[in-house]
């Protein structure tokens, strides 16, 4: 199974150049643009790819996914600062983080999370949980994934 590190992906974008106003928790949405700020470990990665029409489809607990060598992908923690910049970090095994990419402009327009020159789409913000999904599509390619983070500062 082909399996594109979308998180990496974003970060190497990020390099080179890379989804949350007033609703309850059960509606997703942002409650409020400021609670972006803070780090944001993710928890679960849903989604699909497909490729010249065969569809894969995964639904990971993210730790899980970090500590089986056998899954080809990984997964981000991101932290959003008030100096509108972020910071990635990579798991490196064993409950530790290490930083991948520091300094890096962001901004929130609406429900799109700009970082650097790409952007991904925020279904949900509130104070415990951030909702970001990546959606691409081209001639015989389809992309799709939905990983939910929690705050952890």
């Amino acid at each position: 199974m082909k399996k594109t590190n979308v998180w990496g992906l974003l970060c190497l974008l990020l390099v080179s150049a890379f989804s949350f106003v007033s609703c309850s928790d059960d509606e997703g949405g942002i409650e409020d643009a400021g609670l972006i700020y803070g780090i944001w470990e993710p928890v679960r990665a849903q989604g699909y790819e497909v490729i010249d029409g065969d569809r894969s489809e995964w639904d990971y607990d993210v730790d899980e996914v970090n500590e089986d060598e056998y899954i080809e992908a990984d997964y981000n923690r991101f932290g959003f600062y008030d100096d509108n910049t972020c910071t990635t970090w990579w798991y490196t095994g064993s409950g530790r983080w290490e930083v991948e990419y520091s300094g890096i402009d962001f901004s929130l327009d609406g429900n799109r999370l700009y970082v650097g020159g790409d952007y991904c789409i925020v279904s949900t913000l509130n104070s415990t949980t951030l909702v970001m999904e990546i959606h691409e599509v081209e001639s015989d390619y389809e992309y799709y994934e939905k990983v939910t983070f929690r705050r952890v500062e």
